[in-house]
């Protein structure tokens, strides 16, 4: 407790209340001036986080904005030169939010964000979300019965937060309670929410903190590829055992939508549609793919979807590495939570939640044992730039000296 209470008491205020507001003031009130109050909300974090000094420089996953740069150009143009469908979402939106949250990422992984601090002002926000739906009322919608949505808008969309989640604020506890108690709290949440995509997305993430260290990278990646198979066999074979038994006609619907889906990733040029036309057309309504693979293929064809694969293994899975530190082994961990969900959620890339677990694992690599190495030989940009040690001179004109 006393560990705890400390890590709170470390926290900056401002960068806590802001992780606390993207959830709870954007499902308070979704919308300001025909705006999402969550893009508005990051938009303006990125905007004072500009005015900051970051806490340490990136080395390696810094490379990686050119790559980005390329992407978002890229889409736009296939988006701008596409013909829009009628019930396509707005494709400048859907890329003014997708670029404000990978600069978003940057800020927390140089730590002009603090990233601990808005982890935990998540992790607050969720904790009180289990109340405000279940004992205030505050379930965004009626559609979802008694599932867990609270602040957030679909309970998949939940399940994905309290997966993602759950893995960072247990990568923060320093005891084995705290860390027990964290991963049992998320488990809990996650089962609230009905998302069984997202509980085993959790469990195969815990059994990859736990396993992982112990094999060579040949064996780890076929566990990962193991896994993807398991979901699949659950999915195809229990999905209505136990307390899911009722889903059979959600199921359903689900099954139509995939189908669907599929039809239109076949007719997809190798290019894309543009953003905003990962939809279907069922039942006089419209539905999101249930798939985030086929959502980027559709938006922007095979190399849209290439690239958002291979951005997110680069930076999070790190797939030929094989001395790893503990933060690179969770960021691993939020790679193999972060693709199993993206197998059966709709949006699951460049989304809030994979942002924070970008930039977890960006922050990570402070403590790779090469670049370790590198920084006590050369003087590296990587250490905190707190910590660097001042340099001042002695009287009399001799040489400069570390202080």
């Amino acid at each position: 407790m006393r560990s705890g209470a400390k890590d709170v008491g470390d926290l900056n205020l401002f960068d806590f209340l802001s992780g606390f507001a993207l959830i709870v003031l954007a499902g308070l009130v979704p919308t300001v001036g025909g705006v999402p109050t969550q893009e508005l909300l990051i938009g303006v974090l990125v905007f004072i986080a500009f005015f900051r000094t970051p806490a340490h420089q990136l080395r390696v996953t810094r490379n990686l904005v050119p790559v980005f740069a390329g992407g978002f150009i890229f889409i736009a143009i296939v988006s701008a030169t596409a013909v829009s469908t009628p019930d396509a979402s707005e494709w400048k939106m859907r890329l003014l939010r997708i670029a404000a949250t990978t600069v978003y990422a940057y800020c927390l992984a140089t730590d002009r964000i603090n990233l601990k601090a808005t982890v935990y002002g998540f992790a607050a926000a969720l904790v009180l979300n289990v109340p405000a739906n279940y004992v205030f009322g505050l379930a965004y919608s009626d559609s979802y019965g008694e599932f867990l949505t609270g602040f957030i808008s679909d309970k998949n969309v939940a399940g994905l937060a309290y997966c993602v989640l759950g893995v960072l604020f247990f990568a923060y506890q320093k005891t084995r309670v705290s860390q027990g108690l964290a991963a049992a709290g998320a488990m809990g949440a996650l089962y609230l929410t009905g998302s069984r995509t997202s509980m085993a997305a959790f469990a195969f993430a815990a059994l990859w903190i736990v396993l992982s260290p112990k094999l060579p990278n040949i064996v780890k990646w076929a566990l990962a590829l193991g896994m993807f198979w398991v979901i699949e066999y659950i999915e195809n074979n229990f999905a209505q055992a136990g307390a899911f038994e009722d889903r059979q006609g959600s199921d359903i619907l689900r099954n139509r939508i995939d189908a669907a889906s599929e039809i239109k990733v076949n007719e997809a040029p190798w290019y894309g549609n543009g953003l905003g036309e990962a939809y279907v057309y069922l039942d006089d309504r419209t539905w999101f793919f249930h798939n985030s693979f086929w959502t980027a293929q559709v938006e922007g064809g095979y190399p849209w979807l290439i690239l958002v694969l291979l951005l997110t293994l680069f930076a999070m899975g790190r797939p030929f590495k094989s001395l790893m530190s503990r933060d690179q082994l969770v960021a691993q961990a939020l790679a193999v939570a972060i693709l199993l969900c993206a197998s059966r959620l709709g949006e699951v890339f460049f989304t809030l939640f994979w942002g924070l677990a970008m930039a977890y694992a960006m922050q990570s690599e402070r403590t790779d044992a090469g670049l370790v190495k590198r920084m006590e030989e050369e003087g590296s940009d990587l250490r905190p730039l707190a910590t660097q040690p001042a340099r001042s001179k002695k009287r009399g004109g001799g040489q400069s000296i570390k202080s």
